[in-house]
């Protein structure tokens, strides 16, 4: 993703919509989308328990893929 959207920060803060689309699946998207919108639910953590944030409301489980091989469902 770095060599078609360039730096995290620009792909995470600074590209319109259409480009990020130009390069990355739908969903991926969505959620740096959502972030930016700040359309999010957090819950804070406590006692040694990690916080947690939501981006969207309904979780879809990921496809059962090789750990090295999770960002082959993401369009280069």
């Amino acid at each position: 993703m770095i060599e078609r959207g360039g730096a995290e920060f620009r792909i995470l803060l600074d590209l319109a919509e259409e480009e990020l689309r130009a390069f990355m699946d739908d969903r991926l998207a969505d959620g740096i989308l959502q972030v930016r919108r700040g359309l999010v639910q957090g819950q804070a953590g406590y006692d040694g328990v990690y916080g947690q944030v939501k981006i969207f409301e309904k979780e879809v489980p990921l496809p059962n893929l090789p750990l090295n091989s999770i960002f082959l469902a993401v369009n280069f």
